[in-house]
């Protein structure tokens, strides 16, 4: 869980500060409830296999929560991906 800052600058004792650096990332929206998120990373994975696209096991993945109900908020899932090699 994190929160976007613009600048690290008293961080609470307990809490860590992280620079994610650009990336690409491919993206789904997840809804439904949260114990299916895992059905909705494996649609992503298959469209970016389609695509060609590769996993960046480097690279941080992304999620974000959207206002909703702890069960069935949606979720933007974001897989941080190779560019494109054709």
């Amino acid at each position: 869980m994190g929160i976007e800052v613009t600048e690290f600058k008293d961080i609470p004792k307990g809490m860590a500060s992280l620079t994610i650096p650009p990336q690409t990332y491919a993206s789904i929206i997840h809804t439904g409830p949260s114990h299916l998120v895992r059905e909705s990373y494996e649609y992503l994975h298959e469209q970016m296999n389609n695509q060609g696209l590769q996993r960046s096991m480097e690279a941080w993945t992304l999620e974000f929560c959207q206002e909703g109900s702890k069960l069935e908020r949606p979720i933007e899932l974001l897989d941080p991906i190779f560019p494109v090699r054709k």
